[in-house]
């Protein structure tokens, strides 16, 4: 079997190394060598993290962090070739990833680095770093997130919220901060709000967001129903099933970074609910006859949002059979804005 192993990641690394390969080819690759943990793989990987498509950045970062026991080297070379990537690109969602895979590593200066991170860099880097922070349950870290309730940035502020109340810090005061924003007037504080109380994961909020499942605004939509979804909300799959239809290339990035964020089980029981909606509603337009290339298309974006690699295979082939066409990767669905 170990011999067949070595195949097998043989042929992945042949098929990474093709100049001609899709990148949706190679991410499959890359996220596979992540989940076989071998070591043997880890420069191939490393090699992908400065590449010019931000996909396979991004992937190869993430593929990295799944191993769980690398050798002190090896860890000290990918943690040095993270940390040059951060220097030296400009792409903030790479630069998001580094400071999660950072921290997933364990990198012994990492709380000197979030601090850097959160004192100088963009809002969206800040947001990042605050997460970060919440995550070692250090509750001394209250006292260098709390200043971030007063951020402007709305989101900052809500990341703030969401990161203080996991250090048990003064719960009271936060539910009167998320009823502020509730009662904004800034769109931004509704979806910024909106954004974190799933992961809060207190039921009585349930109400509050169920409103915005019909909302006109694609992002407040999007925010409200991720949050309700990890609340046990099972209805806003329907609404996420048909916010994966949109035409808007940033919101469909946003929802495939949003379900990859969630935990493994939940992110594989929303899979689960958003494929039956999907097969569902395409079987109906399949009996109503009305598959053209364009809903085909858009049909297999809302798959590979929820990593359904075969139905959109399939799909490939209706549009190679019965419409000529070649297909391609969808453009920017898989990189967050």
């Amino acid at each position: 079997s170990q011999k067949g192993h070595r195949n097998v990641l043989s042929t992945f690394i042949s098929a990474l190394k093709k100049p001609n390969q899709s990148v949706e080819v190679k991410s499959k690759i890359l996220s596979s060598l992540g989940q076989f943990q071998n070591q043997n793989t880890l420069p191939v990987i490393v090699s992908f993290f400065n590449n010019a498509d931000p996909v396979l950045s991004i992937t190869a970062i993430r593929a990295v962090t799944n191993f769980k026991h690398l050798k002190s080297f090896s860890r000290y070379h990918v943690i040095a070739e993270l940390k040059n990537l951060f220097i030296k690109t400009n792409h903030e969602s790479i630069r998001i990833r580094i400071i999660e895979a950072l921290v997933a590593l364990k990198y012994e200066e990492i709380v000197d680095f979030l601090m850097g991170v959160m004192q100088n860099a963009s809002d969206k880097l800040k947001i990042a770093a605050i997460r970060a922070s919440a995550s070692f349950e250090d509750q001394m870290a209250s006292s260098y997130l709390e200043r971030f309730l007063k951020d402007e940035n709305c989101f900052v502020k809500a990341e703030a919220i969401l990161a203080l109340w996991k250090l048990n810090y003064n719960h009271k005061r936060l539910k009167q901060l998320i009823q502020t924003m509730f009662q904004s007037s800034k769109r931004e504080a509704l979806t910024a709000v909106c954004s974190i109380l799933g992961d809060i994961g207190d039921v009585h909020f349930k109400q509050k967001l169920i409103p915005y499942l019909t909302f006109l605004d694609p992002k407040l939509r999007l925010y409200a129903t991720v949050s309700l979804l990890k609340l046990g909300y099972k209805d806003a799959g329907k609404c996420l099933t048909h916010l994966l239809f949109t035409k808007n290339s940033v919101v469909l990035n946003m929802a495939k970074e949003l379900l990859f964020d969630l935990k493994p089980e939940l992110r594989k029981q929303i899979h689960k609910l958003i494929h039956r909606e999907i097969s569902l509603r395409m079987h109906n337009e399949f009996d109503k006859k009305n598959a053209s290339a364009e809903l085909l298309t858009d049909f297999k974006n809302a798959y590979l949002c929820i990593d359904a690699y075969s139905e959109a295979d399939s799909i490939d082939e209706i549009l190679r059979s019965s419409y000529g066409m070649h297909p391609l990767a969808p453009e920017n669905i898989y990189v967050a804005q």
